[in-house]
């Protein structure tokens, strides 16, 4: 079996692995909303919590129902 390569370059990844674990979330979190365009569409991104992180897209027109 095959790993499916990571979009995360691998220093970016050396980088994280070194960083507090709540420096890391808030990083990752502020980088989804930065392209949240590219899975929500047109939708609403929202993150709804931080302890646990809670994702939410609204209003998405592909896939409701």
């Amino acid at each position: 079996m095959t790993r499916k390569k990571s979009k995360i370059p691998e220093f970016a990844r050396a980088i994280l692995a070194i960083l507090p674990r709540p420096v890391i979330k808030n990083m990752l979190c502020r980088s989804m909303d930065e392209y949240a365009w590219t899975f929500a569409g047109s939708g609403v991104f929202e993150i709804a919590g931080q302890t646990p992180i809670v994702l939410k897209i609204h209003n998405k027109p592909i896939g409701q129902g």
